[in-house]
């Protein structure tokens, strides 16, 4: 059964809806959130004023992060957290990336931009190791756990 969860961006003429699909179902894997898989690992690719076409990844799920800033463009923090963990199946990243890139269409970057902080992720340098070979990566983080 797939779900589709939808959010408003932005401000003013920056305004803009997101929308996440996930079917519900159980499962004992990795890629697993409560009872949801996030469908939506690879999105875009999508203009940026810095990166040109940029290829989204989703590495974490929704709304974890290490802060939860007033300012943030996703609203507060759900669960508030500094402790790495895996939260999805690297090889299941780093699929969804080499099949966007399949299709041909212009990309510019691999951008690690998740709605929470990217560095949570326990795998996030291999995943980069391994996706580096089909492009340029770049990773918005909020720097607070590169120590």
């Amino acid at each position: 059964m797939g779900i589709n969860f939808c959010n408003e961006k932005g401000y003013g003429s920056t305004r803009r809806w997101t929308c996440l699909e996930v079917e519900a179902y159980q499962s004992e894997s990795l890629n697993v959130v409560g009872s949801i898989e996030i469908k939506m690992i690879a999105f875009g690719p999508v203009p940026s004023r810095r990166l040109g076409f940029s290829l989204g990844v989703n590495n974490i799920p929704p709304k974890i992060c290490s802060y939860s800033c007033v300012y943030c463009q996703i609203g507060r923090t759900k669960r508030m957290q500094t402790k790495r963990e895996t939260f999805f199946d690297p090889e299941k990243i780093i699929e969804n990336v080499k099949k966007k890139m399949e299709s041909k269409v212009k990309i510019d970057y691999i951008t690690f931009v998740p709605d929470g902080e990217p560095t949570l992720d326990a795998n996030i340098g291999y995943e980069i190791e391994k996706l580096k070979d089909f492009g340029k990566v770049a990773v918005i983080t909020n720097s607070s756990l590169l120590w």
